[in-house]
């Protein structure tokens, strides 16, 4: 692991946007992808952008503990994007910082993901929690497992 993320890293955070954190059955022929960005529903097939959805649903407040994390695990992909992003262009980076955005994404989509799979005994699968524990083992472990450096005085 270098000091900063490369282009590779980046590309592969940036593909992330397109894995769904859960895949949804919610009846036969009908699944629903709950993406870092919104849903996309299959039958019929519809596409909800993050905002339409909090829209369509009287906002943050209104929704189960569970989902607020969403939009929240998402910020927090987001933010792993764009510090990768800072060590590609700006050449400025802690990869930690980029690791540790990732794990608290991973935490958000597993506790989503558990909200399904055990309160309303959905079918869920976490796809995206795999994903990035994937990213995270091969791209920021060595960095995340260094740890800060120890004080100088």
């Amino acid at each position: 692991m270098s000091d900063r993320s490369g282009p590779i890293e980046l590309g592969v955070l940036i593909c992330g946007l397109f894995v769904p954190w859960l895949v949804l059955q919610n009846a036969p022929g009908d699944v629903t992808a709950v993406m870092a960005w919104g849903l996309v529903n299959t039958n019929p097939f519809s596409v909800f952008d993050l905002y339409a959805y909090l829209n369509a649903t009287q906002g943050f407040d209104s929704l189960p503990r569970a989902l607020q994390l969403w939009p929240i695990g998402a910020g927090f992909y987001v933010g792993s994007i764009l510090s990768a992003a800072s060590g590609v262009f700006l050449k400025r980076e802690d990869p930690r910082v980029t690791g540790s955005l990732l794990v608290l994404a991973t935490i958000a989509a597993l506790w989503l993901w558990s909200r399904f799979a055990f309160q309303t005994m959905m079918s869920a699968i976490p796809v995206a929690p795999i994903v990035f524990l994937l990213v995270l083992w091969w791209f920021y472990w060595p960095a995340l497992k260094k740890g800060m450096p120890a004080s100088q005085a």
